[in-house]
């Protein structure tokens, strides 16, 4: 969705692990200090996601070609 001010702003894009005060879908607005790792797909197309970037090298590589991913940087 964005970048304002030093805060991302998106929608969450997974079920959250970490109780149930968030949803999928959620609108969320986070400091950039707060940032970890991020990931900005369009399309197939993916930027940033370094933890799955890392997963995915961890995968045998037929497994990963399923997915149809590409990443840039």
């Amino acid at each position: 969705m964005g970048y304002s001010e030093g805060s991302y702003i998106g929608l969450l894009a997974d079920v959250p692990v970490n109780g149930n005060k968030y949803k999928m879908g959620d609108r969320m607005t986070v400091t950039e200090a707060d940032v970890e790792d991020w990931m900005i797909k369009n399309g197939k197309v993916i930027y940033g996601g370094y933890t799955t970037r890392q997963a995915l090298a961890d995968m045998p590589k037929e497994q990963v070609a399923k997915y149809g991913l590409t990443f840039k940087d």
